[in-house]
Parts: structure tokens; sequence; C-alpha cells
């Protein structure tokens, strides 16, 4: 069976890496206690490829996608959905009074709420029932289905569509992104953020568990984001990064270190370890130029 590129549809595809089911498995129970075996179905590996017309990177066999209840048992870590992200602050600038606002995979609805606070028309869409529940608590229009399911009844009706941490778990990303333009309005915004894929925090994970399914099924940069262009209907418009957030700092420090001692060997690790205060505070410096997790990318949608 030919594979191809799930964004293109091409067949000019490169095979990057394969990786072993028993150590994803073993590393989610550790790391998350949450069972994955169900999602491989009995494969004994996965792989990975990169679209060549697109640069974007994805997993395959495509049917190894977590569902809501994988979903569920990640949300039990406190860090897992975050009310107010970076992106929400840079794409609320976006939106304008009046408009109709639909978010894919909205959490609990904090993004939808401030759209509604400052004049907006939020709605969401969100497959973690626990999280509808908790969002309509507070009043929130939340929906437990799917974009394209959602499309089919709501052509051409909003003036922006988000999507903040979602195409990297989407398996048929061709098929999510054409749902999400079938709710545009011409001229209308598409706003998406990902993990960029490019960034130190992101290539310097030495245990990048949660970059790979049944989590993410695909990894996205700069380019691959700018290349939706040549194959929808879309202009685009901006291309942010994040800054590294505070939260992430120790996280990313621990990671140069663990870089600089792999590279240098270990007397570099000695002479770090006796120099703490010294090279925390240069790490600090580096840190404040190091770009963050996320990736944003703004659109206008341009159907012929």
């Amino acid at each position: 069976m030919k594979i191809l590129s799930p964004l293109t549809g091409s067949d000019r595809i490169k095979h990057e890496k394969t990786i072993s089911c028993t150590w994803l498995v073993e590393r989610y129970l550790a790391l998350f206690q949450v069972d994955t075996r169900p999602y491989f179905g009995g494969l004994s590996s996965i792989d990975l490829y990169c679209c060549l017309e697109s640069g974007y990177r994805f997993y395959y066999p495509f049917n190894i996608s977590g569902d809501g209840s994988f979903y569920q048992g990640l949300s039990r870590q406190p860090w897992y959905y975050m009310d107010w992200k970076w992106e929400h602050k840079v794409a609320l600038k976006l939106v304008k009074h009046g408009m109709h606002v639909l978010e894919v995979g909205c959490g609990k609805g904090g993004f939808v709420d401030a759209v509604n606070r400052s004049g907006g028309n939020g709605v969401g869409l969100e497959l973690n029932q626990e999280q509808v529940e908790n969002g309509r608590s507070r009043g929130l229009k939340l929906l437990p289905e799917l974009i394209e399911k959602h499309a089919v009844a709501n052509a051409a009706k909003y003036d922006v569509v988000c999507a903040f941490q979602v195409m990297e778990h989407i398996c048929q990303v061709k098929d999510f992104l054409l749902s999400c333009l079938a709710v545009l309005k011409p001229g209308g915004r598409l706003i998406v953020s990902v993990p960029n894929n490019d960034a130190f925090v992101n290539k310097g994970d030495d245990d990048p568990v949660l970059n790979m399914p049944p989590h993410h099924m695909g990894l996205w940069d700069s380019n691959a984001l700018v290349s939706l262009g040549r194959f929808f209907p879309l202009r685009i418009d901006g291309l942010e990064l994040e800054p590294l957030q505070d939260y992430h700092h120790a996280w990313a420090a621990q990671m140069a270190l663990k870089l600089a001692a792999k590279e240098l060997g270990p007397e570099a690790e000695m002479i770090i370890s006796r120099q703490t205060d010294f090279f925390a505070a240069l790490m600090l410096s580096i840190l404040k130029i190091i770009p963050g997790h996320t990736i944003l990318a703004h659109y206008t949608y341009q159907p012929a």
C-alpha cells in the first residue's frame, strides 16, 4: 500500500525513523500513568515520514491517535489544560467586536470566554466531555463534536476559526483544514498554533514521548505552516514565535545543560556543577532570546 502525505496527498515522502511501540507504551505509563496499548493495536513499531512538498512530518499508520479517554487521562496532569496561553493573547487581538468565532479543541473554554467578554460571539468544540461540562457550567457554548460534523450544518458561519495546539493531534490534517475553511466566511481568518519543532525546547527534549502517537500525529515548523498557502485557498498574514515562557525556563535550562555535558564531555559537567550560580545567570540571559514552545500562524480565507 502506497503511503501518501495526509496534508498534500503526495507520494513524495521520505522515511525518517522507526519507533518501538513497546518503548512508547512504557514511557507513557512511567511518565503519565496512561495505558496506550489499545491505540497501537498490536503493532511492534510505527514510522515517521516527511512530506517533501510541504516539510510536514507525520507518523504512520494513521489509526493510532488518542481518543477522549486518552486525553482525560492526560488531563490529570495539572499543566495539560491551561486556561490562558500566549497564543490566546495574540489571537484575541485579531478578533473584532461582534465577530463570530469558533475555537476547535477549546478545552474548558478559556479563550471562548475571553472572546465573549471582549464583545465577540464565541463557540467551542471539544471532545473531552469533562471539559465541555466545565465550560457549560460557566455559561459557555461548548459542543462535544468534531469540526467535520460541525461543518455540515454551519457553512460560512464564522468570521474567525481558531485551533490552538490541535493540528499536531490530527491524522487526516487535510480533511481537518478543509472543514475549518468550510465554516469560514470568505475573507474570514484562520488562526492556528502548534508546537514549533524548530524551537530549542522541542528539539532538545531527550524524552519526547508527548511529541509522538497517540498524542501527536504530526510535527510542524514555520516552513510547513507557510506551505499551507500553496495547497489551500489561504493567504498567510502573519507568523509569530512564542517567547520562552517563565514556566519553561527550568525545563529549557535543564536541556541546555544536558546538551552541553553531552557535547563537551564529563569534564564540562563537573565544571558546571561547581559553578552553578554563574551558569544559572548565564543561562537566564540566554533564555531571554530563545524562542519558546509554540508557533502561531494566521491566514485569510480566499475561496475561488
